[in-house]
């Protein structure tokens, strides 16, 4: 409250100030300001717990997508499942682990490569650390998007739980 209190008088001198308004005669002129003055600060207040909940929503994500690079990989850019192979034919690769058919497909599907990237392409490129970070974050957004990394994902929950 006495925050509330000090940014409304500071918002007050700074009106004030600003409209060289230093003397104020009528009692009225005043009840105008502070009423003009609170509704400034009610703007404000939404606008400040806008800015808060995208962050904790873009701290959440973040949170997700490192969890999933430290589980996957362990941040390695390097990375390569050979057992994977079993289940599409191809070895998951890099921070996110990714398989290249995904890693093509998801691409594509969020603009990240023209409708004419092949999967070779995707092969070389499925190594560079940001573009399977930008895929992942587009990929996170959708519904269920962290099922691509279940095993991962299901952890990262059953740790959230007991935080």
């Amino acid at each position: 409250m006495k925050k509330l209190l000090s940014i409304f008088f500071v918002s007050l001198f700074l009106l004030c100030n600003s409209q060289k308004v230093f003397a104020i005669e009528n009692p009225k002129d005043i009840s105008n300001k502070l009423e003009e003055l609170q509704n400034v600060l009610n703007d404000l207040q939404e606008q400040l717990e806008i800015v808060k909940d995208n962050a904790r929503k873009e701290s959440k994500a973040e949170s997700l997508l490192n969890y999933l690079i430290r589980c996957e990989s362990r941040g390695n850019p390097k990375a390569i499942n050979h057992a994977d192979t079993k289940i599409n034919g191809f070895p998951s690769k890099g921070i996110l682990q990714f398989s290249p058919v995904t890693f093509l497909k998801m691409g594509k599907l969020h603009g990240f490569f023209p409708e004419n990237f092949t999967l070779k392409d995707a092969q070389i490129i499925i190594w560079n650390p940001e573009l399977q970070k930008a895929i992942a974050k587009k990929m996170l957004e959708e519904k269920g998007g962290a099922y691509h990394w279940k095993n991962c994902y299901l952890s990262y929950l059953n740790r959230a739980k007991k935080v």
